[in-house]
């Protein structure tokens, strides 16, 4: 992550977590993956389209 991270520095750009995007610091939301499944579960939308095939996902992007 330091490469990339000074790559977009050199450049004037940073990297972000999701975490740091969505303004909870650096935070490891993976870690809580379960309860955040529970407390906000994706739409009905993003589990159909979890479950495209891969290629079909790369063609379409996710109703976020």
């Amino acid at each position: 992550m330091k490469i990339v991270s000074e790559a977009a520095e050199s450049v004037g750009h940073r990297v972000l977590t999701s975490a740091e995007f969505s303004g909870k610091g650096s935070y490891l939301l993976e870690a809580f993956r379960k309860k955040l499944y529970e407390s906000e579960p994706p739409s009905e939308d993003f589990i159909k389209w979890s479950k495209k095939p891969s290629a079909k996902r790369k063609t379409i992007p996710p109703p976020i």
